[in-house]
């Protein structure tokens, strides 16, 4: 019986390797998904939003 000693550690590597990853993952793609909105993709609805901005304060000037 002294062989099965060194595998009890291992036992629940494998789900704490799968929580992990899965965190890793979820952390990793909020993270990216922030930067492509405020550097990449947010730019341009910002520039966007504020010509239609200043094109409706100009219609209202008329």
């Amino acid at each position: 019986m002294p062989s099965a000693v060194p595998l009890k550690p291992i036992v629940g590597m494998f789900k704490k390797r799968i929580i992990r990853d899965v965190t890793i993952g979820l952390v990793a793609g909020s993270f990216g998904s922030y930067l492509f909105w405020e550097y990449g993709y947010g730019v341009n609805v910002r520039k966007t939003e504020a010509y239609y901005k200043k094109l409706q304060e100009s219609e209202k000037a008329f």
